[in-house]
């Protein structure tokens, strides 16, 4: 069979086309250099057969000649292997971070080095009382001992509020900015994928759209554990849908939640249960299987909290729901309540402590009198503000009896012959006990001084109280330090992502070289052949003449 004699130009023409399209795609690349998300993107090439092949009556004579280059598609240069590493590692980061939103707000707090407020009134009020010592009848120094206890208890009262104000603002993040930017995540990623699959119907690999649900897609991998993964589309076998799943509390395919499939996906919603505890909890439009939570007796149809193993929303839960030692059985993890069990425990064991000092004897007492009475008489230093009984850091203020006047420190309890207490003889052996009391070495529990329970600290109110603040520096420091290492790993693991995905500037450049020659040599051959042709049309055959 003779060649066609424009078959050497449709073969240059090929070449100029492809020569073209990749000075554009490389011009496309290097403008978007700075552009977030961008993806390289590439020419994928392929040499057209010979027509020879697919002639019903071809020639069998092997000589047939290819009939060019051409574009199978514009594609992405994309690492699927570093991208799941990429989210995995920012699910650990997104996790530690939350820690850090808490913890380094309770460590300042505490932080006596900035904060001696404390350390300082406590030590005002045991020098009050080493002062009232020596005057045990003056109404005067009582009256100024009386003000350094109040400014102790406006410490533990400022303690109370600044912890309960992190788990506000931790509760109205979770509540009103992490769940809402969630759900829109998935929303816009499903949105994503709907005009994603229109287009590659039609033909339009819908690369830059691609690039945009990437990032929706690492930002999600921050607050939680996710698998992504694409399977065909029935109808459209050339297209794929996009699946997203969380990867649930064993980390495998066994306890997963879907969380985007194709256009369809799940959104997510907070509650506080009757015990204070935070649940999160996705909608059942992706998982008509997961079983409902029967203690929500409000909404029946609410399905369990899911449970996260890494990523932010398992560093809020753990911070508003984890109590560390205080829990059943204690974890390692010292969240909010944490703190705020151990100052409370630790003011209630304080005030009990006075409480019981300044009892005074009951002259009146008879241990064989029937019902007796009560051999010591309760004169409260300290009481619970809401009239509960019990005594925290918020609630705790000085005992409206002792502010009235009704009777103040008790500071004598030697009994007097005969039976009654020796209040006028100038005594000063419980003042004195006071004193030893805020000196004496305690064994500080779970359970308080008195109900035993999961040892916390050994030593006096002041050092315990010191003792929360080095608490919070560990935890503090323990949890920067993890957070440093990881955001160490993910800058590594996003340098060899971007190796591979992101524009190199030198790189384009030698590309912009490269396809200007491969356009340059396609034009070249078309201009020798129009020379090949002018010699055979207007040459040719002329000898002689």
């Amino acid at each position: 069979m003779i060649r066609s004699t424009f078959y050497g130009f449709g073969i240059a023409m090929s070449g100029l086309n492809v020569a073209q399209k990749a000075l554009d795609l490389t011009g496309n690349n290097m403008v978007n250099l700075n552009t977030p998300g961008y993806t390289r993107q590439r020419l994928d090439l392929y040499s057209i057969p010979s027509a020879n092949y697919a002639d019903r009556y071809a020639s069998t004579n092997p000589k047939g000649i290819g009939q060019g280059v051409d574009v199978t598609r514009v594609s992405q240069i994309r690492d699927p292997f570093l991208d799941n590493r990429f989210r995995r590692e920012a699910s650990t980061v997104g996790e530690l971070d939350a820690y850090m939103s808490s913890i380094s707000e309770i460590s300042r707090i505490f932080d006596e080095t900035q904060n001696l407020a404390l350390k300082a009134t406590l030590s005002d009020f045991y020098t009050q009382l080493q002062v009232y010592s020596g005057s045990p009848s003056s109404i005067e120094i009582e009256s100024t001992v009386r003000a350094a206890a109040e400014s102790v208890l406006r410490m533990f009262n400022q303690y109370g509020k600044d912890l309960a104000n992190v788990r506000q603002e931790q509760e109205y993040l979770l509540n009103d900015i992490t769940i809402p930017k969630i759900n829109t995540i998935l929303e816009n990623i499903a949105l994503l994928n709907k005009n994603i699959r229109e287009c590659e119907i039609y033909g339009n690999p819908a690369l830059e759209l691609k690039d945009q649900r990437n990032l929706l897609i690492d930002e999600l991998s921050t607050y939680m554990k996710i698998d992504v993964s694409y399977e065909k589309d029935e109808k459209f076998p050339a297209v794929d849908i996009l699946r997203i799943t969380m990867l649930g509390n064993d980390g495998l395919n066994r306890d997963q939640r879907m969380l985007v499939h194709g256009k369809e996906y799940a959104t997510f919603d907070a509650y506080k249960d009757g015990n204070g505890v935070m649940h999160i909890v996705s909608d059942k439009a992706l998982d008509p299987n997961v079983p409902v939570d029967p203690s929500d007796p409000n909404d029946p149809g609410t399905p369990i909290s899911l449970k996260f193993t890494a990523g932010a929303l398992k560093g809020v839960l753990n911070m508003l729901n984890s109590n560390g030692e205080f829990d059943n059985p204690p974890n390692t993890t010292r969240g909010i309540g944490f703190y705020e069990k151990i100052l409370d425990t630790i003011v209630k064991d304080f005030a009990e402590t006075l409480n019981e000092a300044n009892k005074v004897k009951n002259p009146l007492f008879d241990p064989d009198f029937d019902p007796p009475d009560k051999e010591f008489i309760d004169r409260p230093l300290f009481e619970a503000s809401d009239g509960s009984g019990v005594i925290n850091a918020e609630n705790i203020v000085l005992a409206s009896g002792w502010v009235r006047g009704d009777y103040g420190l008790t500071y004598t309890r030697f009994e007097a012959p005969g039976g009654g207490t020796i209040d006028v003889s100038g005594g000063t052996d419980n003042i004195l006990n006071l004193i030893s009391l805020l000196d004496k070495k305690f064994n500080f529990t779970t359970g308080g001084l008195n109900g035993g329970g999961n040892h916390l600290y050994t030593g006096s109110f002041q050092e315990v109280f010191s003792n929360i603040g080095n608490i919070a520096a560990i935890d503090a420091k323990s949890k920067s330090s993890a957070l440093d290492s990881s955001i160490a790993v993910i800058t590594g693991i996003e340098d060899m992502r971007n190796s591979v995905s992101s524009v190199s500037m030198d790189e384009e450049g030698i590309n912009l070289l490269r396809y200007q020659k491969s356009y340059a040599a396609a034009a070249r051959v078309i201009t020798t052949l129009d020379e090949a042709l002018d010699v055979l049309i207007n040459r040719m055959g002329v000898v002689g003449r």
